[in-house]
């Protein structure tokens, strides 16, 4: 099934916003290279795109809650770290053992359940924080 923006899902911060948006594009673009078959070709790519995303899109957005003394930014911070684990080890992983369709799978499992369960609950705190931008400071 292909993911699709939802006004819900809004940050409030645009580049967040695009950042999460580019983040589907992606899922939605190895969904569809797994069902071709070429999944296991194309992973190297989306690995290459997580390993920027994540390097460019963190940090901006710990900023960000910061920023807008956003409550949830410690936890967002640790579950940023959480991740870049699991990806370091996927990646290595993968460099070892060769993109087997399990880790494909993983992959993809990763990203989406990352989705849901990160961005659809951790960061859209950041629409609150933002919306009350009166206690915003500068970092």
């Amino acid at each position: 099934m292909k993911l699709e923006w939802d006004e819900a899902m809004s940050t409030g911060v645009k580049e967040v916003d695009d950042a999460h948006k580019l983040l589907m594009v992606w899922i939605n673009k190895l969904t569809v290279d797994m069902r071709s078959g070429n999944g296991r070709k194309e992973i190297f790519s989306v690995l290459n795109f997580l390993e920027q995303y994540a390097a460019l899109h963190f940090a901006h957005e710990e900023g960000c809650m910061l920023q807008y003394q956003c409550p949830s930014a410690e936890s967002n911070k640790k579950a940023h770290e959480e991740f870049l684990e699991y990806f370091k080890r996927m990646k290595k992983q993968i460099e070892t053992d060769g993109p087997t369709v399990k880790a494909v799978i993983d992959i993809k499992d990763a990203m989406g359940n990352w989705l849901k369960n990160h961005i659809m609950k951790t960061d859209i705190c950041l629409a609150q924080c933002v919306k009350d931008g009166s206690t915003a400071i500068d970092v």
